[in-house]
């Protein structure tokens, strides 16, 4: 009969780890703007190019705009980055936090009442995500600093900073994985 240990073991080893699924995607990510941007000799280039405009950019538009389980899904994923980001920051290179502190305008909005919250979404001026998380409505701006925190993720996995066990490395990584496929999907599907 196994022990505990050996049965925890086995359930530990069961659950999927966003790591490795993340950094196949990067890479077929990396790939697809080196090819679609050959001009552009840095990822950092490629990343601010494609935060100004293009396909990617347009799809994340159009994915955040529906109500369709996808849409539901890239809201929830953007939530659970933002409520980590507020927590936490990540920094890059040069030790810039990085967050979503243009988009998340509204960090206490489950404290509000109904009828401010109400108010506040009739304003035109947010977007709901969830329950207790709304942010800008300025897509671009949504979009620009979502690309980021998922490019200082990659980062932050491929220089050795995650701990392996650490679950808000977990959630980041997850929730980064989520969203980069849903938007960055359906284009490189599309170019077959």
């Amino acid at each position: 009969m196994p022990s505990l240990n050996t049965i925890s073991n086995w359930f530990k080893y069961s659950q999927i780890e966003y790591f490795t699924p993340f950094m196949k995607l990067w890479l077929a990510f990396n790939s697809w703007y080196k090819q679609f941007l050959p001009n552009l000799h840095t990822d950092r280039e490629a990343i601010n190019s494609i935060k100004l405009s293009g396909s990617i950019k347009d799809s994340f538009e159009y994915i955040i705009e529906t109500t369709s389980d996808q849409g539901r899904e890239l809201k929830e994923a953007i939530s659970i980055l933002v409520k980590e980001l507020r927590i936490h920051k990540l920094f890059d290179g040069s030790s810039n936090s990085i967050g979503f502190d243009q988009s998340d305008i509204e960090p206490n909005f489950r404290n509000l009442s109904t009828q401010s919250k109400n108010k506040k979404l009739r304003s035109g001026n947010f977007i709901k995500l969830d329950e207790e998380t709304v942010v800008t409505s300025d897509k671009s701006i949504l979009f620009q600093e979502t690309l980021e925190v998922i490019y200082q993720t990659r980062c932050c996995l491929i220089h050795g900073d995650f701990d392996v066990d650490n679950q808000r490395a977990h959630r980041l990584i997850k929730n980064s994985f989520i969203i980069l496929n849903k938007i960055f999907g359906p284009i490189v599907l599309n170019t077959q």
